[in-house]
């Protein structure tokens, strides 16, 4: 009977410790939980659902009562859960994100478990991505942007410092699926490219950004993986394009150069630009005449052997770039304006001869120097000029 008293009384210790701790944690923070009306007992009461800790609904239902849609966040406040106040605070509708094409997939527990595997994990029959893996209910650190352009945390789980770190949570450094490659890898600082997520870019010459996007600018992975709208705010929860993507990004060739096609590129990229061959002689070839797709020939995160994110495309389910007759399937970099690509993509034979500069093949024409007018005005950069 003592030792059963005893465990009960360790019991309870244990428990005002924890409640205490997660107390002083939402206390010492900016948490607009400590608002509600009903506080702690918005989410806890009494004994609650068995296997979670007293949590009123289970998973993600807990959080949709008031991130879900008007009519959720209506019963919301009709139970005392929210303030009936006027006007009444706009709370994103995160709910309707995750019944679009493209989400981050949620599971049915309520928190992540000891055992369980995370969503990226090989041989996870379901991954997992609930709502705590990212976002803490207790905790909220000071968000906003770092000096550099870096997106900080904002109510994320503590112990990282910026956003990507969060992502690479799931998607870097470990097993993947099939088709998922690692982002750790691609963003490495070491790589000859990258989209200047963890480090400055290396290219300094880049005519196509549209301000302020500028060469020395950080990029954040919600830049372009958000919502497609403004309802469920700027995260990335869910969107009409895979892989929630805010913008619609054709990655397949044989479709037609628009505005739309390539939307998500053309946020900070201008599109006249791009077209107008300044930052590479031959892309309105390419992505208007071939309708061959910037996925084809860019990997939008990064590439470990090539400048301006250069890398051919060998995933399956979009047009894959082989090598040409002779075998051969790279880039070289010879001199700031000799440069060789040996391919074979959109039906034509990449072979270039030694005398780059001055032959033309039936194939496709050879590149020419830089002053060279296609009949496309200029003024024609260097991209390669390092």
């Amino acid at each position: 009977m003592k030792r059963i008293l005893l465990l009960i009384v360790v019991g309870l210790v244990s428990y005002n410790i924890l409640q205490c701790k997660v107390y002083a944690e939402a206390v010492n923070t900016t948490n607009p939980h400590l608002s509600l009306p009903k506080g702690c007992a918005s989410c806890h009461a009494g004994h609650g659902i068995a296997g979670t800790p007293m949590l009123v609904k289970n998973g993600s239902s807990l959080c949709f009562q008031c991130h879900g849609n008007a009519q959720e966040q209506n019963k919301a406040r009709l139970s005392g859960m929210l303030l009936m106040s006027s006007p009444i605070p706009r709370i994103p509708d995160v709910e309707q994100d995750f019944q679009k094409p493209s989400h981050h997939p949620l599971d049915t527990v309520s928190y992540m478990t000891v055992m369980e595997q995370k969503y990226g994990q090989v041989n996870s029959t379901s991954r997992h991505a609930e709502c705590i893996d990212c976002h803490s209910p207790h905790h909220l650190e000071s968000a906003g942007i770092s000096q550099q352009g870096q997106r900080k945390m904002l109510w994320f789980n503590s112990g990282m410092h910026y956003e990507y770190e969060l992502c690479f949570e799931c998607h870097a450094n470990q097993p993947l699926p099939p088709y998922e490659t690692d982002k750790a890898v691609e963003f490495n600082p070491s790589n000859a490219s990258y989209h200047p997520v963890e480090s400055p870019g290396k290219n300094y010459l880049v005519p196509s950004l549209i301000p302020p996007w500028t060469t020395s600018s950080y990029v954040n992975c919600t830049n372009c993986h958000s919502s497609d709208n403004t309802v469920g705010g700027s995260s990335p929860h869910g969107s009409l394009y895979a892989p929630i993507l805010n913008k619609n990004y054709n990655k397949q060739d044989g479709m037609p150069e628009s505005e739309y096609a390539y939307a998500l590129c053309y946020q900070c990229h201008n599109r006249t630009s791009i077209l107008g061959n300044q930052s590479f002689l031959y892309h309105r070839e390419h992505v208007v005449n071939a309708q061959a797709s910037c996925f084809t020939c860019h990997d939008s995160h990064g590439s470990i052997n090539y400048p301006d994110l250069i890398r051919f495309n060998k995933d399956p389910r979009f047009t894959v770039v082989l090598p040409n007759s002779a075998g051969r399937l790279n880039v070289v970099f010879k001199t700031q304006s000799n440069v060789e690509c040996f391919l074979s993509c959109h039906g034509v034979d990449h072979n270039p001869t030694p005398n780059l500069f001055t032959t033309t093949t039936k194939t496709h024409p050879a590149l020419k120097p830089f002053n060279y007018n296609p009949g496309i005005p200029g003024p024609y950069f260097n991209p390669f000029n390092r």
